[in-house]
């Protein structure tokens, strides 16, 4: 007989942790493959959706995509979204469970140099407009998007045969002009730019306009022209160069309080262990401390931070001020007795901190070479304590022995190369002092210079010889952090603004802003949210303005945005022009210019908006990016005179208006010259066109008809308003819309449906076939309800026939079998440009 081996329970528990693991990465691998096909699903959808109203959008007719002039962003996302507001506003469409929102931005958009290239939206028709469609949704609380962008052109574009080309050249010297900026005001965009050899082209419609060609550097010029069918014309423009200077200067940021002083052990003429450390306050502001700014200690044998507890004496540290930690008070340093203003607590543990321990007379936190077993070495971190953020690091390394790094230096940086570098680490009586400037430590300058490397900021003192300062003392100060990277511009209207770069070593930060205008303009350093800002900075033909040391203490929360205004000759315009960003500020126009302060981000601006002087054209400059403190210049507007149309749609034989109708308005050459859509009162009014006639076409497809198919009227007065007539529309496009349920909850899986002015026979009514008598017969319309219960069917307008309306909805029920549920409602009125709501069925 054979004895069989049972399992020992040894292996019996490693064979249960073998199969759980196996189990557990199982479970994983299933789960990180289910959420990678999850986003995969709802990204396709996303895709699926920005498609479909992409498609939507391009089977209206061309002039009912309208350009969109009420535009908001979408903040959530790295550059903001643009998105349409009024005409195509946000929509939210629920799909497999998942709520997702569509964004909708069109804009015209003009070829140049074979670019596309984005006009504003109150632009001429170009043929070409710019369809842009995000969707949104949220995966796992992190926002996702999905964009996706088409050019749709018109079939019926009128093609351009004129043109004007020529060459731009310094009026001075005569020598070319690259990069010329050639704008036709009627069309308030770039049609090109000057090549090297300073020659432009631009194809153009025939008509009257205002040629204007702007150049950094360079006066700008104004020139006005007619250009015939076929007709080419040639104009060499010759430019004025302008006056101008620059402004150089170094910019320190002084936001927030620094280390200026670390001393591990000094002894008293009593034979007692001092140590201390000194902050400094190079901000404009008192800051509390008491309570408020703590320090942390980490050795370099620790594997965090320790907090430091703290007795505080004195509550603040004024600007250029100092406030002393220490671990007695008062200290007798070179002789002379200074309070501290504050010192540990006794209640430290020695646990966090080896060498602290009142109860042994030790009261250092902070071990120097010779405490313990290869000592030295640590860092030092000031913070804020409401939030913990950090204001300042100092770490130093011990090289020989233990050869250990700091724990922490400068966030950021590399504490091998960036800490401060000892081969013992810090010793019996050795001092480190932060440097006043780029030059050297000073006792008469307050120690403010930081460039975030500790082994650059701090100078290495063997002895005390810059003795400590506490809350009683003040010092000027002549540096900060250099600004790198800064933002540098002038609110002259013809610089570009710039960065400022790091330079020399130690390093500091320096700007150089070229080709200012000469006067005297707006002026601003910026970076993160700390500026420097004046309105008083004069510059005079060939001067160099130099500010030296630019302190960027001012916290902001807004940038500007300046430019020039002017008519098309180039003159001031009155009554003064407001100028509007989207983000509600606003300013008037002074002396052709204007300086208008906006939120951060992405904001776009209006001149004349609304057209509040009735007189002259309104413009937009959109996806403006503005930095806190930023001044945005060479936002220029020109402004054309003319005169407004208005006009009105009704139903034939009523006086009932029919919105949403597009008008196409042409110059006499049938150029388009604007777009308009019929508000809810069946009415329209144009943008500001220049003198002239025009003639005015409502855009309906072959199903509708209207009278007068046009209508041709001259404009001749500026700042009026001119009627022109009421058209009257046939068969034009109406709503049926409402909702399905089922027990009394919304169908999520789709109900069909139809809608017809035939009636259907059978049980349940059966839909006609596909063929050619149903193409040439009356019209049938289908849709399907979404997945929130809801459906929208666009019909002909008709009373009479009235429409019927059919739903039909498949169910498998408990026993597997199919049921199609279905239902109907008559005499569904149905008028042009009207919704009927509240169609609705239930089972």
């Amino acid at each position: 007989m054979s004895l069989k081996r049972a399992f020992t329970l040894t292996e019996l528990m490693i064979s249960v942790v073998i199969i759980s693991t196996v189990l557990f990465a199982i479970v994983e691998a299933y789960s990180s493959i289910q959420k990678a096909v999850q986003y995969s699903k709802d990204r396709t959808i996303a895709t699926n959706l920005a498609q479909e109203k992409i498609n939507i959008i391009r089977e209206k007719l061309y002039y009912k995509a309208v350009p969109s002039l009420n535009v908001s962003y979408l903040t959530d996302f790295d550059p903001p979204i643009p998105y349409d507001t009024v005409f195509f506003p946000p929509e939210t469409v629920l799909e497999g469970g998942v709520y997702y929102t569509r964004y909708t931005y069109i804009v015209p958009v003009e070829e140049v140099n074979g670019s596309i290239v984005e006009l504003p939206p109150q632009s001429p028709d170009t043929g070409m407009k710019k369809i842009s469609v995000t969707v949104v949704w949220s995966y796992r609380n992190e926002k996702k998007k999905v964009s996706v962008s088409t050019i749709y052109t018109s079939k019926d574009t009128v093609m351009r045969n004129a043109s004007i080309s020529g060459r731009i050249r310094d009026k001075d010297t005569l020598a070319p002009i690259s990069n010329a900026n050639i704008i036709i005001a009627e069309y308030m965009g770039i049609v090109d730019v000057s090549d090297s050899n300073g020659n432009y082209s631009a194809s153009l419609y025939p008509g009257n306009y205002t040629l204007y060609v702007e150049k950094r550097g360079y006066f700008p010029y104004y020139t006005q022209f007619s250009v015939a069918p076929d007709q080419s014309i040639t104009k060499d423009i010759d430019l004025k160069v302008r006056g101008w200077g620059k402004i150089t200067g170094v910019p320190w940021l002084r936001d927030h309080l620094v280390i200026s002083q670390i001393v591990g052990s000094t002894e008293s003429p009593s034979g007692f262990d001092q140590e201390y450390i000194e902050i400094f306050n190079p901000t404009t502001y008192t800051w509390t401390v008491n309570g408020n700014i703590g320090l942390r200690f980490q050795r370099i044998y620790d594997d965090t931070k320790k907090n430091i507890l703290i007795n505080y004496f004195t509550d603040t540290i004024p600007s250029g001020g100092f406030y002393l930690f220490a671990n007695t008070s008062p200290l007798i340093i070179n002789g002379v007795s200074i309070n501290a203003d504050a010192v540990w607590s006794s209640t430290n543990s020695s646990i966090d901190f080896p060498y602290f321990n009142p109860s042994l007379g030790q009261y250092n936190i902070i071990p120097v070479f010779g405490d313990g077993s290869d000592e030295g070495g640590g860092a030092i971190e000031l913070y804020r304590i409401s939030d913990g953020k950090i204001l300042d690091q100092v770490g130093w390394n011990r090289n020989y022995g233990a050869k250990k790094l700091a724990p922490f230096c400068e966030p950021g940086t590399n504490c091998q190369t960036q800490a401060i570098q000892q081969n013992i680490g810090l010793q019996e009586g050795e001092q480190y002092v932060r440097y006043s400037s780029t030059a050297d430590v000073s006792s008469v300058y307050g120690p403010s210079y930081d460039s975030n490397n500790n082994s650059i900021d701090f100078k290495d003192y063997l002895s005390i010889n810059i003795s400590p300062r506490n809350s009683s003392n003040l010092l000027p100060i002549i540096s900060g952090t250099p600004a790198d990277g800064s933002i540098v511009g002038c609110g002259d209207g013809y610089s570009v603004s710039t960065n400022s770069y790091l330079v020399g070593s130690p390093p500091y930060s320096y700007f150089e802003l070229n080709y200012v205008a000469t006067g005297t303009w707006n002026f601003s350093v910026s970076s993160n949210t700390y500026a420097f800002i004046t309105d008083s900075i004069t510059v005079t033909n060939g001067s160099t303005v130099t500010l030296n040391s630019v302190y960027l203490t001012s916290e902001v929360t807004w940038g500007y945005i300046t430019g020039n205004l002017t008519d098309v000759y180039g003159n001031n315009i009155t009554p003064a022009i407001k100028v509007l960003s989207s983000d509600g500020n606003e300013t008037y126009v002074s002396n052709k210019k204007y300086t208008l302060m906006v939120s951060t981000g992405i904001v776009s601006i209006t001149a004349n908006p609304g057209n509040l002087n009735p007189s002259y054209v309104s413009v937009s400059s959109d996806n403006i990016s503005i930095s806190a403190g930023e001044i945005k210049s060479g936002v220029n507007f020109v402004l054309f005179q003319g005169a407004r149309i208005s006009g009105k749609v009704v139903i034939e034989g009523s006086t009932v208006a029919v919105p949403g109708i597009p008008v196409l308005i042409t110059d006499i050459y049938e150029t388009p010259r604007d777009n308009q859509i019929t508000d809810a009162l069946g009415r329209f009014t144009t943008n500001v066109l220049s003198t002239g006639s025009y003639i005015i076409i409502p855009q309906t497809d072959s199903k509708e008809s209207v009278n007068p198919s046009t209508y041709t009227l001259t404009l001749t007065l500026p700042g009026t308003t001119v009627f022109s007539t009421t058209f009257s529309i046939t068969n034009a496009i109406g709503y049926i819309a409402g909702s399905v349920k089922f027990q009394n909850q919304p169908i999520k899986t789709g109900v069909l449906i139809v809608v017809s002015t035939v009636s259907l026979g059978g049980t349940p009514p059966n839909p006609p076939d596909i063929s050619s008598q149903t193409l040439s017969g009356p019209p049938y319309y289908m849709a399907s309800s979404n997945e929130e219960g809801n459906y929208l069917v666009e019909v002909r307008g008709s009373t009479n026939p009235a429409y019927n309306v059919y739903s039909y909805y498949p169910y498998l029920d408990n026993n597997d079998n199919f049921v199609i549920y279905w239902s109907s409602r008559t005499n569904i009125k149905v008028y042009s440009g009207q919704v009927v709501s509240n169609i609705n069925f239930s089972w």
